[in-house]
């Protein structure tokens, strides 16, 4: 007679599977942008003569670097207490890492189109602030399910929530700015770097 198999209490992916995941899929959304940034194709002469047309595209790369490298550090430091998973919060980390790396197609977009175009801005912006909110609903499913342990306080879930609803209300708020003045949207966004200000301001209130 055979032994029983044991059952499985968490059939769900352990939190080391889906962060190593995470950790992948960020690196492939890195490597893909720093391939988008090429000569541009058919035209000859001079080095520095080609570096000009380069620009757009060697700074919508930083952009996105910064955005993305911003995002894989928050969710490090939001998830890195968390023990157990369930079906919602793996749901939302999927949706976060699927958002994430559909990046670069506004990326290139934004590099082509500048702020010549609105909907690049627009596209470019929609997709930053919903990747912003599925980082949001990741943290507060492991806060409402306990997933982490020790257990976050409550100045802690403040400031965990502050890391991700700042930025990410920043180019919420450029989208339909973007509509009317793509460039002042795009200068807004450099408003989520002082999301750090903004939490110690709120710890010393």
């Amino acid at each position: 007679m055979s032994a029983p198999i044991p059952s499985d209490s968490d059939p769900e992916p352990g939190p080391e599977r889906l962060h190593a995941l995470c950790d992948g899929m960020v690196a492939i959304a890195l490597t893909v942008l720093a391939l988008e940034i090429r000569f541009p194709e058919g035209e000859r002469g001079p080095m520095r003569s080609l570096l000009g047309p380069m620009l757009p595209s060697v700074l919508a790369f930083l952009l996105s670097f910064v955005v993305i490298s911003g995002f894989w550090l928050a969710h490090h430091r939001l998830t890195r207490r968390v023990r157990r998973t369930s079906r919602g919060y793996n749901l939302a980390n999927i949706g976060f890492m699927l958002a994430l790396v559909s990046l670069n197609f506004p990326t290139a977009a934004l590099a082509h189109y500048g702020d010549g175009d609105p909907w690049a801005v627009l596209l470019y912006a929609g997709v930053v602030a919903t990747t912003g909110l599925m980082l949001l609903l990741t943290v507060v499913t492991a806060q409402r399910q306990a997933l982490a342990e020790p257990a976050p306080g409550v100045a802690e879930r403040r400031q965990a929530l502050v890391v991700v609803v700042w930025p990410t209300a920043v180019f919420l708020l450029s989208i339909p700015l973007a509509l009317v003045h793509p460039l002042g949207a795009m200068l807004l966004w450099t408003l989520a770097a002082l999301g750090p200000l903004v939490r110690r301001l709120l710890d010393r209130a």
